[in-house]
């Protein structure tokens, strides 16, 4: 199935490059280049390591029971606001086509971060709960 996958998944992004190289300009291409690798590179060069730095004091504050949900946040919390960075940044916008973005992208993206940490909360809660109620068994 992996393979499968790696097969389709390739088709894609050559059919992708093909049509990338085919059908735009040069510098259309050179703009959607320009893009790609400045988000790897502020994906690998801030993001990454904000994120590894979240989870590594998650690690040393929290208890082991609660360190995975806590960074599990933090990782979809950094995912999400990654994905909407090009709709934050507003780039390339005509502001006589207010169609263009019609939703108030900033303000739906705390919404959801709240949403993530919310729900970690409740779990975390949930697992303290659980783990209070849980009999403590004693060996000899």
């Amino acid at each position: 199935m992996r393979r499968v996958a790696f097969v389709v998944g390739a088709a894609l992004v050559a059919y992708g490059g093909y049509e990338l190289g085919t059908e735009t300009s040069w510098s259309s291409l050179r703009a959607a280049l320009t893009w790609l690798a400045g988000g790897v590179l502020l994906h690998d060069g801030v993001l990454v390591p904000l994120t590894m730095l979240a989870g590594a004091a998650a690690a040393k504050f929290l208890p082991g029971a609660y360190r995975g949900l806590v960074q599990g946040a933090f990782v979809v919390s950094a995912m999400v606001t990654l994905a909407l960075l090009p709709l934050l940044s507003g780039n390339g916008l005509d502001a006589r086509d207010p169609s263009q973005q019609p939703l108030a992208y900033g303000r739906n993206l705390l919404l959801v971060l709240a949403g993530v940490w919310a729900l970690t909360g409740v779990l975390t809660l949930r697992r303290y709960v659980v783990r209070r109620r849980a009999p403590v068994v004693r060996t000899p």
